[in-house]
């Protein structure tokens, strides 16, 4: 782990999260706490190599930091919070993006096969304890930062040796749920797909589940057990975190709001306060000091 901080520390781009010279690989780099940050999870594998992390997720919280790895599964709104970081010890973390491509071409070519229970669906994030084996493969990943030319023919080939190794691990079913088209988890991933393709526009529950050929009251149990929300905060949390990008652009808050879908700007601006703990006026005008100062 003390050669992947090192290297960390060497290849991060100052202060914040940045895309390495490895394809889809992210380094995030912080020297204070802090949070609440807004995002949407990707599907992939992340590890907080120093530090520690915390997650929420709807009504679900994670944590995690060094010695575990972390997994997303689906593109769902995540709140996160950096509990441990210093100008000494910074929190170092490195995300590797995935695709349901990636993971279904390692399951076919090994023969990878789990059994999942009729019914079942799961929380598409989870954290396990990492094995020495994940750990090899990641050192060597970031190790090609060090050695630029090796990119191109290595990094593939490692990725996707961290997917094998994560689909042998005991979770490691949760990942393979993605790619699978007859498990729920992929089905709830397509109604989230159309969701953030078309969030500023009105559907209902029975729509999501025809998009996701399933009926009303199943894809909405299995929505909330793969989200850990409904499909309504869903949506809403997208709405607000794509407003907030307008208005970091820009935008005026009455415009953001009509912008991705609100009708009254009374509301939006409640809302807004609700999720991010101040209103439109009062976040842009912070967040408009901090790059200032």
């Amino acid at each position: 782990m003390e050669e992947i901080i090192n290297l960390l520390n060497t290849h991060a781009k100052g202060i914040g999260r940045f895309e390495s010279e490895i394809p889809n690989l992210h380094i995030s780099k912080r020297e204070t706490t802090g949070g609440p940050f807004h995002s949407v999870s990707s599907i992939a594998f992340c590890m907080v190599v120093q530090g520690h992390k915390k997650l929420t997720i709807g009504n679900e919280t994670v944590e995690y930091g060094p010695g575990q790895y972390f997994i997303s599964s689906v593109n769902v709104p995540v709140v996160g919070f950096v509990h441990e970081a210093s100008k000494e010890e910074p929190f170092l973390a490195l995300v590797v993006e995935l695709t349901n491509k990636q993971i279904l071409k390692v399951m076919q070519e090994f023969s990878i096969h789990h059994e999942v229970k009729a019914n079942q669906s799961d929380l598409g994030l989870f954290v396990s304890p990492l094995p020495f084996s994940l750990e090899s493969a990641v050192t060597r990943l970031v190790r090609l930062l060090e050695t630029p030319d090796d990119i191109a023919f290595m990094a593939p080939m490692i990725i996707k040796e961290i997917i094998y190794r994560v689909l042998q691990e005991p979770q490691g079913y949760k990942l393979s749920q993605i790619a699978l088209k007859d498990t729920f988890t992929n089905k709830i991933s397509v109604a989230i797909h159309y969701i953030m393709e078309n969030y500023a526009e009105s559907f209902s529950i029975e729509e999501l589940a025809q998009v996701s050929n399933m009926s009303a009251s199943t894809f909405h149990r299995h929505f909330k057990e793969v989200t850990a929300m409904s499909p309504i905060q869903f949506q809403k949390q997208i709405r607000l975190q794509n407003a907030r990008t307008l208005l970091l652009n820009s935008f005026g808050a009455t415009q953001a709001a009509f912008e991705v879908g609100y009708e009254s700007s009374s509301q939006f601006s409640r809302e807004y306060s609700r999720m991010f703990g101040k209103s439109p006026r009062e976040d842009m005008k912070q967040a408009r000091l901090a790059v200032l100062v």
